[in-house]
């Protein structure tokens, strides 16, 4: 006897393991949609878009392409590309 959509001997636990995937990729796609375009990345965004991958591209993308390299990460506007002004600069002496 056929199953759903035509596949015969594909049991409901397996469905269920199909359902979770999508739901795992449907995840990290968004975040990881959502973050190139806040960053304006917009290659990256349209190969994650378009490539469905069960979230390996994305995951390479927020962790490994998107994020500043080294200790100390230098903090930009993202809006105007400018660094923001020194938040503790050093006090003046009085003589």
């Amino acid at each position: 006897m056929m199953g759903p959509f035509g596949f015969a001997g594909i049991g409901q636990g397996l469905w269920g393991f199909f359902v979770l995937v999508a739901i795992w990729s449907l995840i990290w796609k968004a975040f990881a949609l959502w973050k190139a375009a806040r960053r304006g990345d917009s290659i990256w965004f349209v190969a994650i878009l378009l490539l469905n991958t069960i979230g390996i591209v994305e995951l390479l993308y927020l962790f490994v392409f998107s994020e500043p390299k080294g200790i100390l990460k230098e903090k930009h506007n993202t809006v105007s590309g400018e660094k923001p002004a020194a938040t503790n600069p050093t006090p003046t002496q009085q003589v």
